[in-house]
């Protein structure tokens, strides 16, 4: 802060004001960490930087500096709508750079990859470090099986061939139980476990990124479905990096800040469908589906069900504001198929 903005507000302090020890509700309180927030947002807003990964750990973990270049790092969530939403509330996804398996994989990576194409001379990375959140241990064949699938085809898709494509997936999470007591002492950021208490396959690790503010700090579990870039024990020392880069904090998040980033992203999309949610009369709206026999539907049918109608509301104009634009005459250059204003595609995310 500029001194002389100090001086002005002591020049301007009412003559006969009573000196006090104690804080004045009628004086800006200046406390660092919140102007530090405030910078970084504004900074970010208006097209800069805030975090840079360290060039030499950079070049120590991926080697020749093609490589480097050439390297593009992901990250996806899922959100799901809360206990009593309104019938027909989809889950979000969202990728940036859930329970159940993203179904708009390939779409949302190959959009990346064409953003990524755009800046680059209209040529696609050859190394991708993927960091997926939002599943728990029983769906990793789900994953494995699906979405890496769809990811490789979305290279392809995009002009690639998906053999020349070095993939490294990752799946992680947070878990604590139910009721856990709060307490003094927690973990020191940086603490890796990868060994002894840990799962045998996949390969996995835990890592301790971030101090608590208040209440217990927990711990990320980490694990390796793919690691096509044989990153092998520098995996962790990146994630612990990337931990460090999400651009609305000045501290360590608590996993890897591209699903950070997703995860909030996610957030924002729920943002979006607030008004339809909130609204039992805005259209579309849905009666609770039976089947031929009057009766409910079982639970596969009913996914199905959610799925169908998932897809009519994300082609429905009036829940997403007026900058979607979906239309079945429209070229696909003249698609906007994300809610929020153009000026932000150059952003590395999709939903």
């Amino acid at each position: 802060m500029d001194g002389s903005l100090f001086g002005k507000l002591e020049e301007d302090k009412p003559k006969g004001e009573p000196e006090t020890d104690e804080p004045s509700t009628d004086k800006p309180q200046f406390k660092s960490q919140v102007m530090s927030n405030l910078a970084l947002k504004v900074n970010m807003k208006m097209g800069g930087e805030n975090h840079w990964l360290n060039s030499d750990v950079w070049h120590e973990i991926f080697g020749s500096n093609s490589q480097k270049k050439s390297t593009i790092i992901l990250g996806a969530d899922v959100t799901h709508p809360p206990a009593g939403a309104k019938l027909g509330a989809p889950s979000i996804a969202c990728v940036a750079g859930g329970q159940e398996k993203i179904e708009d994989m390939r779409s949302m990576v190959r959009e990346r990859l064409e953003t990524w194409k755009k800046g680059h001379k209209e040529e696609l990375p050859t190394n991708m470090l993927f960091y997926r959140d939002g599943i728990s241990e029983s769906q990793f064949p789900q994953c494995d099986d699906y979405e890496i699938g769809e990811i490789r085809k979305a290279y392809e898709h995009t002009g690639g061939d998906e053999e020349d494509l070095e993939l490294t997936f990752l799946v992680s999470y947070t878990s604590y139980k139910k009721g856990q007591q709060f307490v003094n002492g927690n973990l020191r950021p940086g603490l890796l476990v990868d060994s002894v208490i840990t799962p045998p396959k996949p390969k996995n690790f835990f890592l301790q990124s971030h101090s608590a503010i208040q209440g217990t700090a927990r711990s990320a579990h980490y694990h390796i479905l793919t690691d096509d870039m044989r990153l092998g024990e520098q995996l962790p020392r990146l994630t612990m990096m990337l931990r460090y880069a999400f651009g609305r904090a000045t501290t360590g998040v608590s996993y890897a800040a591209p699903a950070y980033i997703a995860d909030r992203l996610c957030e924002q999309g729920r943002a979006y469908l607030r008004p339809w949610m909130n609204d039992p009369e805005m259209e579309p709206c849905w009666e609770p589906p039976k089947d031929a026999d009057e009766r409910p539907l079982g639970k596969d049918e009913f996914l199905d069900w959610k799925r169908e109608k998932a897809l009519e509301l994300s082609k429905t104009r009036a829940v997403w504001g007026p900058n979607y634009k979906n239309e079945a005459w429209m070229k696909e250059e003249e698609k906007q198929l994300n809610p929020w204003h153009p000026n932000l595609d150059k952003g590395m995310f999709w939903m």
